[in-house]
């Protein structure tokens, strides 16, 4: 069985299969609430003694190594697809995209490639923030373009290179120059890309069709302040990765919440309040993993229609208004109450998480700060390794069977035979580096949750900015920038 809990971790872990069935009934490992101790400390029992879903794949067909996947088939090593996902690899937080290898935060893309942030695009690759664009490399804050190479802040243009208008035979002529073919040759090219994006202006921070809204990347959203990766939400607050959703304040992850309080990682929910996984929920605290609308749970774990339930024990309802109050009461008094779950908590090290690609810190951080760390085992690697080919021509397909050395981290890791043939068809070389080192690149290379105060660098007025102002970018506020665009 594939699960996202190390085996080194004191969890009972089932699979999905046996998750949702209904021969196992989770209120069978309730214990009654103890006013003598921590309401951490039982909640940390209960949490080691009912069993743990062990992926979240929801109508899925042939998807390995996939965590979140919902409805979708063919899918391998890849997080948080839905909408019919469909052969996807190594791919992060998508909706709707098909045929797509190394993509992230994109929608409705098809056959690309090493994008971040794109929406409605096929066959493209190499590419930041690009919309409704095709047959196109190298592009950055483009909308549809089409047979572009090297491009930023285009609309509505083709056959350019470097900005600069072709004719067809020209580009076609001039693109047959700039090969990707080799190790070497790609990564001039994506110096080059990098340099020319560089020489242009950056808006300052992504925020389109808001009102009195406040943070980056974000769209359709009102009245509310340091969101960031945010859609069609309003009144939210400290906010980040989430769509469709209101009055919400210090959550992560989500979807369709409302009235939701320092929680992660749901779909749906009204009233969670310091929940992780309650996906469908309604008035929740302290709850982990519970689903099926459950409601009017207090420190639950691995719920299914659940209801009136403290620590996983059934309560009526009149038990549980009269409880829930003492409990809450006798938290405040040891300090417990108001504060999310503590870090040591967390069944992951800090550099596992998402939360490294957000804010890396070292190991010394780490244990200042109280986050967990997990030194990768090391002792089953392979101590022969099989060097990469420069070029893509000069690969078989025994490369699938081989062990591969990361460039940048060191890690071991495989090329797959379907990544292996997109990348034939692209006339790409294979990457160097593992999979985890792609994606923390990709990550890398958007908007922080975070902005700076700077000055515009054409009307010198002050703006928030996606970017610190040591940074090299032309960074110039939004009016700035659509007068240069248009």
């Amino acid at each position: 069985m594939i699960t996202i809990f190390h085996p080194d971790e004191p969890y009972i872990v089932i699979c999905t299969s046996c998750f949702w069935s209904d021969q196992w009934d989770p209120l069978t490992y309730g214990q009654t609430y103890d006013f003598s101790r921590p309401f951490t400390d039982q909640f940390v029992e209960l949490l080691h003694r009912v069993p743990l879903i062990g992926l979240i794949n929801l109508n899925t067909e042939k998807s390995e190594y996939c965590h979140r996947i919902f409805s979708g088939r063919n899918n391998y090593l890849s997080f948080i697809a839905i909408f019919e996902p469909e052969n996807l690899y190594y791919t992060y937080y998508t909706i709707s995209c098909k045929d797509c290898v190394d993509v992230t935060n994109c929608q409705y893309c098809e056959r690309c490639y090493e994008l971040t942030d794109s929406e409605r695009c096929y066959q493209c690759a190499f590419g930041n923030r690009i919309k409704n664009c095709r047959d196109s490399m190298f592009l950055e804050d483009c909308v549809g373009c089409s047979h572009c190479y090297r491009c930023k802040n285009l609309h509505q243009k083709s056959y350019c290179i470097e900005n600069k208008q072709y004719s067809k035979e020209a580009y076609e002529a001039e693109i047959h120059t700039k090969h990707l073919d080799s190790i070497a040759a790609l990564a001039q090219q994506q110096k080059m890309a990098q340099n020319f994006h560089l020489t242009l202006p950056h808006r300052a921070a992504v925020r389109i069709n808001c009102e009195y809204a406040t943070g980056a990347n974000i769209y359709n959203c009102r009245e509310s302040t340091n969101i960031f990766d945010f859609y069609e939400s309003e009144r939210m607050v400290h906010c980040a990765q989430g769509e469709v959703s209101h009055d919400c304040m210090d959550c992560f992850g989500f979807g369709k919440g409302e009235f939701c309080y320092e929680s992660t990682s749901f779909m749906g929910g009204q009233l969670l309040r310091f929940c992780i996984d309650c996906t469908t929920g309604s008035d929740m605290l302290y709850s982990y993993s519970c689903f099926q609308n459950s409601e009017h749970c207090f420190g639950c774990v691995s719920l299914k229609r659940g209801s009136y339930c403290i620590l996983n024990t059934q309560y009526t309802q009149e038990e549980y208004e009269s409880l829930v109050p003492k409990i809450i009461a006798h938290m405040r008094y040891i300090g417990e109450w108001g504060s999310f779950f503590p870090p040591s908590l967390s069944p992951y090290g800090y550099n596992e998480t998402e939360g490294a690609t957000f804010s890396a810190v070292s190991e010394e951080q780490a244990a200042r700060l109280g986050l967990r760390w997990r030194i990768p085992n090391t002792q089953h690697r392979i101590q022969q390794i099989a060097s990469i080919p420069d070029r893509i021509t000069d690969v078989v397909d025994t490369i699938v069977d081989t062990i591969l050395h990361c460039a940048a981290c060191g890690k071991q890791f495989k090329i797959i035979l379907q990544e292996l043939n997109f990348l034939r068809d692209l006339k790409v070389a294979l990457p160097t580096c593992c999979p985890d080192c792609r994606h923390r690149t990709r990550m890398a290379s958007r908007a922080p949750f975070q902005l700076w105060k700077r000055n515009c660098q054409k009307c010198s007025k002050e703006m928030d900015a996606s970017y610190a102002p040591e940074r090299p970018e032309i960074v110039y506020c939004e009016n700035c920038y659509l007068a240069s665009v248009y």
